[in-house]
């Protein structure tokens, strides 16, 4: 208890030592309980409620004081054992998640001119335009109207009419260039067209002999 001048230098010890420290018999209680002569707190009649003389409020100080030294050391633990547990979980939070990775793909590697190809762009930053002479942009590059997949960009497109051959096409993502290659393939004919020989080509037969 607090009180007497000589209970305020064991209060500026350790815990752990204080609760050692506590007295474990009827005996060593009393010793503590037993104030200065001239100590007006701890008169005559407060000190015998602990005294040999009523052994029942003895065995029930020591109780108390047991309880109350378990308690503190169950508190003391626990407290320790969830500073541990939660020094991982505050280093995971506090950790800079990496960056999504980035890249660019078409719905199909090559195509007649005119046909439609979509264009999409794993990219958490800005995307440039798309530059490549296989397509024509129908639909610029662009974020999901409804928030959806928040960290890519869409767009479409349809295959130019330019001659056969494989091209790239290029973006960029926050400055980083993303490049894939696309091949135009041959204009298809259509049902019915008559292919026109330009003047002065040589004409073949269907291989018959005249």
């Amino acid at each position: 208890m607090i009180g007497s001048s000589g209970s305020t230098g064991s209060l500026q010890q350790p815990v752990n030592a204080g609760l050692t420290s506590a007295p474990d018999s009827c005996s060593g209680l009393m010793a503590e309980k037993t104030p200065p002569a001239n100590s007006p707190a701890f008169g005559p009649e407060r000190h015998s409620r602990v005294s040999g003389d009523n052994p029942l409020a003895c065995a029930n100080a020591l109780k108390t004081r047991t309880q109350l030294r378990e308690v503190t050391m169950k508190i003391l633990s626990l407290t320790a054992a969830g500073l541990l547990a939660l020094t991982p979980a505050a280093a995971a939070q506090t950790a800079t998640p990496p960056p999504l990775p980035t890249w660019l793909k078409l719905s199909a590697s090559s195509g007649h001119p005119g046909e439609k190809v979509s264009l999409t762009v794993a990219c958490e930053g800005e995307a440039s335009p798309v530059t490549t002479k296989a397509l024509r942009i129908t639909a610029p590059l662009d974020r999901n109207a409804e928030g959806h997949q928040p960290w890519a960009f869409f767009g479409e497109s349809v295959v130019a009419a330019v001659a056969p051959g494989t091209y790239p096409v290029s973006v960029r993502c926050a400055g980083k260039a993303l490049s894939v290659r696309f091949t135009v393939l041959a204009a298809k004919s259509r049902p019915g067209q008559v292919k026109v020989l330009p003047h002065g080509a040589p004409r073949t037969g269907d291989g018959s002999a005249a």
